[in-house]
Formats: C-alpha cells, structure tokens, sequence
C-alpha cells in the first residue's frame, strides 16, 4: 500500500514540476492566473518527462480567452474560482482518454468544490497547481473519416440503459470511426446514470465527446454558475473545440437557463449564447484557416434571436460550414438564411437530429425486448455516421465545397434494422373526396433537397413524388393502437412524401417501387406490394 501511494505521489509530482532537462521554462505565473505546458508525451504516461517535447502554436483556453503557447510551450490564462481550462487539439495530434475512452483535454479548478447536492458535482480541487500540462501524442490523421451522431439517449433507469446499449452498443462495438458525439440529453434528470452510460458507450472503443442537454442539467439548482456541475464532472467543459483531419469542431453550450417564475418548480430554458461563449467562439476562429470546414455542435436546434444572429456574424467569413442539434425528438435538415442572420447567398445546412431514445423508449417491444420508440416525425429511432472528406486548400473529395458538394455526408442508421432500411413506403389510402388512392413515403433522411420517385409495376418510366407537411400514416396508426404506451402525439413530418395513384389501376396487386437520391448523392431503393379495390373509386 505504502509503495502505490510512494508511486502514485511521484506521478504526481512529475506533472506539476518542470522536467530537468528544461529548466529553462521557469513558471512566472501571475496572480489569479494558470500556467503550463503543451508537450509531446512519446511515452503515453500524460507526465512532462525529460527528452519531452514541448509544442508551440497550441490554443489553450479559460472557456472565454484562447491563447497559443509559445515557443517553450507554455500558455498562461486568467482563472476565477469556476475556471475549466483546455486545450484545442490541433491536426495530427490525439487527446488522452480515461478507461470509458472520453477525451481528458481539460483541468477543473473548482477550490471548494461543486454544492452539495443529491448527485455529487465536482470534489474540492484545492490551491491551483503551480504548472498544468496538456498532454498530446501524434495521430495520423485521415482527411476522410467517419463520425458517429447520437441525439438524446435520455434514459431515466436501468431497463432504458438495457434498449440503449441492444439498439447502439452492440452494433457499433470495434468501429472504425475516428470518434463519436452525443448531441446532449445524454440521462433524463437521473444524473447518476451518466457513468452507466458512459460505460456501455466507452465499449464502442472510440473517442466520445458530449454536449450539454437540458436534461443533463441539475434540476434543482437556483442559478445559471451551478446547473452543470455534475455534467463537468463527467465531461469538462460545456463549451470547448477541437480539429480533425482539417475539420474544426466548435461545441456549444446553447442551453440558457432561466429563472424560476413565482413558486414553480418547472425548469426553464431557451436557446442562449453567453458573452464569454460568442468571445471564445471569435478568438478560437480567429486562429482558424479561412478554408477549413467548421462545423457547430448544440443541443438545443438553430432560432432565430440575437445570440444566433451574433454567432453567425463569427462564423459566415468561413466558406464552408455545417451544424448538428437535437432536443426536438425529430429529424429535420433546415438551410438557413437572412432571418436567421446568416447573410451569404449559400444557405447554412443546420440539421436537427432525431434523438436516439426516439419516442423517449415508448413503444410495443420487438423480439429482443426493445421498444420500436418510432419518433413522431414517422421514422425509427437510430444514429447517423457522418463522412467528412477533407483535404487541403477547402478541397474535399477534389472539389470545392459548396451547397452542392459540401466535404460531408449524412448516412442514417436506424436502429433494431438493416442499414438499407431507408424509407418506409406506406400502405395507399383514399384522399378525403375518396376518388383518389393517395401512397406516402417517408424518406427518414430525406430532405428539400432529396428527389424522390415511383415506378409502379416495373413501366420502365420514374414519376416525381411531392414533398408534404402532413402526419405520417404508419405513426398515426401507430399512435392510435398503442396510445397507452405513452407514444408522442404525431407532427408533421418534415420528410413526407406523396403520390396520388393513377386511376387507370386495375383491382388487384401492384408493386411501388421508390428511389431516392439525398443532398449527398446517396441513392436508396425500397418496394412494397399493395392492393387497389377499385370499387372503392366509385362510389
């Protein structure tokens, strides 16, 4: 026991002192600030060894200011008493990760601790280190890669931790993406469960980073400073970014707490930037190559209001951007302009994810025990892999960004079904008048930018379907049988489509055979056997 604590004492040690061999980099830490090194840690122990090399040109930040550090590696930062301070990893370099492979980019200094509360926050950190190091390692780093998107996991209990890891651990165990992300509301209000989570997603065996979800909030905390500090413990900073393989990564804590109204214990939020959020937004990107891809990361989705139109003004220099959000429990790809501040002729690609939890776990059980959780959009709940080719000069893939070729591409992956499983091509119902069969495709990642067509009966010839902002009839009926499930009410669906059927068709079983080709030029194909009573038409 004696000789464990001697040793871990010394690793200790060894990260707040200078190595030997650069004695030159004396600490000249001024009050009220931080000091450290960014080194190259070859031997993979985060410790600043002798024969180390420190790195130049690394951003550090305070949550608010962004510092490079200089030639001897050091940065030195302002601190309050709730400072988290991290580094930004550059291309070609990776982060340590802890034993549920979540990236330690980051140092708490919180002397006294997070308030004692029913989910323990952040211990007590003590006096500020004298030096803290960031440790790096070199990566090799593909221009093309892969990431993984999850909405809100929001699990309450263990049973929903149980449908969470048969729908997305076990597929994706040893997967070959760089690293995934959760879009926030990773527990529902239960922040005990995080490390339970965070568990089964470390078994993917990849770097995870993770976004602040209003769920992921402490309920019951009376101001703004102290509603994350459980989340903190768990993932750092609620604001932070990142780079990978010429792609910048900036996430955002967009949650805006609001004070309670009169006695009531409902918690209230809305989209929100802070000033120290849109300032380290703007030092970060100051730092950032025009002909980077940026892409932003929230939880709550894109509205238009100031503080969007403020970040915006930041980031719309950058030829080539994308963002991801979540929270609504539907999937939704919006292209934003003027009224949301973003002033370029090229509308800003924001996609709302669908969450993973889909109808919060709601749902008649399949075979294996899990609900189907169909979202109220009309589509399985799931994850996307996003492909991100970047090269340098804004190439991707050897062409310019633009609307039309943007460096990525969305996949959607539902969950409990086969990757081909793209579409979900209803049985034909007659309109109101009932002269008409009318046939709906809900295409789960379709978009404005999606063509989708029939064939029927194999004619040889493709006929346009008409994108609808109707209720999808496979979730209304849905909807109806299992109203006691606890199923959302149904929206209207943002990638419906319709086709009013030819009344030429003879009584009898036809075939409708749909493609569609997505903004990405990712084409999918599903058919379906349906039966026309033609008697029905003449009434």
């Amino acid at each position: 026991m004696f000789l464990r604590q001697l040793v871990k004492f010394t690793v200790l040690a060894l990260t707040l002192i200078p190595s030997p061999g650069y004695g030159q980099l004396k600490n000249t830490r001024e009050p009220g600030s931080a000091t450290g090194i960014v080194f190259h840690d070859r031997n993979g122990n985060r410790v600043f060894d002798p024969g180390e090399k420190p790195l130049s040109g690394v951003c550090v930040s305070n949550g608010r200011d962004v510092v490079e550090t200089d030639g001897e590696g050091r940065y030195q930062l302002s601190v309050t008493d709730d400072t988290i301070l991290f580094v930004v990893k550059p291309n070609g370099w990776s982060l340590p990760v802890n034993e549920f492979n979540l990236p330690q980019f980051y140092y708490i200094h919180k002397p006294h601790g997070s308030p004692k509360r029913k989910f323990p926050g952040v211990p007590p950190t003590g006096s500020l280190p004298e030096s803290i190091d960031f440790p790096l390692r070199k990566s090799k780093e593909s221009r093309r890669f892969k990431v993984i998107i999850f909405g809100d996991i929001q699990v309450r209990n263990r049973a929903e931790i149980g449908y969470f890891t048969k729908d997305f651990i076990d597929p994706l165990v040893e997967s070959t993406a760089a690293f995934g992300i959760t879009l926030g509301d990773v527990v529902h209000n239960e922040l005990s469960l995080f490390g339970q989570v965070n568990e089964m997603v470390g078994k993917i065996g990849i770097p995870w980073y993770n976004t602040l979800g209003n769920h992921d909030l402490y309920a019951d905390a009376i101001d703004d400073k102290h509603r994350d500090e459980v989340f903190e413990l768990h993932y750092g900073p609620t604001t932070y970014a990142f780079n990978y393989g010429n792609v910048h990564f900036i996430v955002l804590n967009n949650v805006q707490w609001l004070p309670r109204t009169g006695d009531s214990r409902r918690r209230r939020y809305k989209f929100g930037l802070t000033e120290d959020i849109l300032a380290f937004v703007e030092q970060d990107l100051d730092r950032i190559p025009h002909d980077r891809l940026v892409v932003l990361i929230f939880h709550i989705p894109c509205v238009p209001c100031n503080d969007l139109k403020a970040l915006f003004s930041l980031v719309q220099r950058y030829d080539h951007t994308f963002s991801l959000a979540a929270h609504f429990h539907w999937q939704e790809h919006r292209f934003l302009g003027s009224e949301y501040g973003w002033m370029r002729p090229d509308l800003h690609h924001h996609l709302v994810h669908v969450a993973a939890c889909g109808s919060r776990w709601a749902g008649s059980h399949d075979t294996r025990g899990v609900p189907h959780a169909m979202a109220k959009c009309g589509m399985p709940n799931g994850y996307s892999i996003i492909e991100f080719d970047g090269g340098s000069s804004g190439l991707f893939n050897g062409f310019v960004c633009s609307s039309a070729n943007p460096g990525y591409s969305i996949r959607y992956m539902p969950a409990g079904h086969d990757s081909e499983y793209q579409m979900n091509i209803s049985e034909p119902r007659l309109n109101d008048t009932g002269n008409a069969y009318l046939l709906y495709v809900n295409v789960f990642a379709g978009s404005s930018r999606s063509n989708v067509e029939i064939q029927l009966d194999d004619q040889g010839y493709w006929m346009q379907l008409s994108q609808v902002k109707e209720y999808d009839p496979t979730f209304q009926r849905l909807y109806r049988n299992e109203k006691s499930l606890n199923l959302p009410k149904p929206i209207a669906s943002p990638h419906l489509w319709c086709f009013e059927l030819p009344r030429s068709l003879s009584t009898g079983y036809h075939i409708a055979h749909v493609r569609t080709t997505d903004m990405f030029g990712q084409t999918y194909e599903s058919r379906r056997v349906f039966y026309i009573a033609g008697e029905k038409l003449r009434r």
